[in-house]
């Protein structure tokens, strides 16, 4: 009997090629939240020092020009960190939206092996049932063959 062979391998591979893919973006996406999220911790501390500096500013002689600055500074952060916190809103949207992706393409692979394990089955159901076809054959031959060796001939009736 020939070879297994399952006629979808290409789709099959196509479909894993898929699910490949939209794990690789998703990954990306990861990185992008976790940069993010690096960035926004990195301008809280910006701010929090910042802030702190501005309070023991006031406790001594006031600098005017050092108090804009630093009050213009501190606005800049903040806006930065709205910024990032609506990226990183945008990313946790793209995240689900790529699981789900993911998901479906998984589901897709899926489907294929599935058929592909239900091929194999039959497969070796039908190699199984041709060996056995062929181990009887074998069993009938032999026992033809010992059958005629043991058999007491016939006298003819004279």
């Amino acid at each position: 009997m020939k070879k297994f062979s399952f006629k979808l391998e290409t789709l099959l591979q196509y479909r894993k090629l898929q699910e490949e893919s939209e794990l690789q973006k998703l990954a990306k996406i990861h990185l992008a939240i976790q940069q993010a999220q690096r960035l926004k911790d990195t301008l809280k501390s910006v701010l929090a020092d910042h802030r702190q500096m501005l309070a023991q500013q006031g406790r001594g002689r006031i600098d005017l020009d050092l108090v804009r600055h630093l009050t213009r500074y501190l606005e800049k952060v903040d806006h930065d960190i709205i910024q990032v916190s609506h990226l990183l809103s945008r990313l946790e949207e793209d995240k689900r939206i790529q699981l789900d992706r993911l998901k479906q393409a998984k589901k897709q692979t899926e489907v294929i092996e599935k058929l592909k394990g239900k091929s194999l089955d039959r497969y070796e159901r039908d190699v199984r049932v041709m060996e056995q076809k062929l181990l009887d054959e074998l069993s009938v031959t032999q026992y033809r063959r010992e059958g005629k060796q043991d058999l007491p001939t016939r006298k003819s009736d004279s």
